[in-house]
């Protein structure tokens, strides 16, 4: 879960039994954010996640995902893995959003060909593009 404080730049997130997610700093290439996994959302009762921070600057992006696209499966059982995704993003980096998210689609498509998968693909990517000016 993400949820924008203002006027800081970051983004506080939970991660509840979610992937790492991948950032890629403005003219970077995208990386793993490897922090701690928490407990899948209405595993148990009770449970309490912890809250990070990362902090974005402007031209930052921001790609989440669900577990369907480093799981996604070929003919031979082999998983496309976040290697290969990583290797995804970083093809299309300097797209926007929706060009990443089709890079990356793209790529998933032609490794699984025509194996049958079991699973959902689910991303999201996110540019941030700054402070807005509001004067007039």
């Amino acid at each position: 879960m993400l949820r924008r404080r203002k006027p800081r730049r970051r983004k506080n997130q939970l991660r509840p039994g979610h992937e790492y997610p991948a950032i890629r700093k403005k003219d970077g290439a995208f990386t793993l954010y490897k922090d701690k996994h928490g407990l899948v959302i209405g595993a148990m009762e009770g449970v309490h996640y912890k809250e990070y921070e990362l902090q974005i600057d402007p031209g930052d992006k921001l790609f989440i995902y669900t577990d369907g696209v480093p799981e996604a499966t070929d003919a031979d059982g082999e998983m496309f893995g976040t290697d290969r995704m990583t290797e995804a993003l970083n093809t299309c980096a300097d797209g926007n959003p929706y060009e990443i998210l089709q890079g990356v689609r793209k790529a998933v498509d032609a490794f699984v060909g025509d194996a049958e998968q079991f699973d959902d693909l689910t991303m999201m990517c996110l540019e941030y593009k700054g402070p807005q000016n509001t004067a007039h």
